[in-house]
């Protein structure tokens, strides 16, 4: 396959995602072409190397890998005492935003 000839034509007007910052290019695969979908780094000149990867397995086995480090860790368990300062975190929370509500609709005497 080869490299889109004009990959300015495919740019987009948009700030640069951290992707793109590092070097991550999303393109697609037409008539056999690969067509850039995001911009070109600017230090990327002709004959610049880069790898290909199939953006669908890869999506699949992050997925795959997260699930099993995830449950690698156990199940979730709390420190004595540590739900319990949750839940007071939460309460006053709450606390906070029905008090900055009754302020704003002058509630609040």
């Amino acid at each position: 396959m080869n490299w889109c000839e004009n990959p300015g034509d495919h740019e987009r007007d948009a700030v640069l995602t951290r992707e793109e910052e590092e070097g991550m290019v999303r393109a697609r695969v037409q008539d056999g072409v690969f067509v850039p979908m995001d911009p070109i780094p600017v230090d990327w000149t002709d004959g610049h190397e880069v790898v290909v990867e199939d953006a669908d397995r890869d999506r699949a086995q992050s997925v795959e890998s997260w699930i099993r480090e995830f449950d690698a860790m156990g199940p979730a368990e709390y420190e004595p005492g540590e739900w319990e300062q949750v839940q007071e975190i939460l309460r006053e929370a709450d606390e906070q935003s029905k008090s900055y509500v009754r302020r704003e609709r002058g509630l609040e005497w």
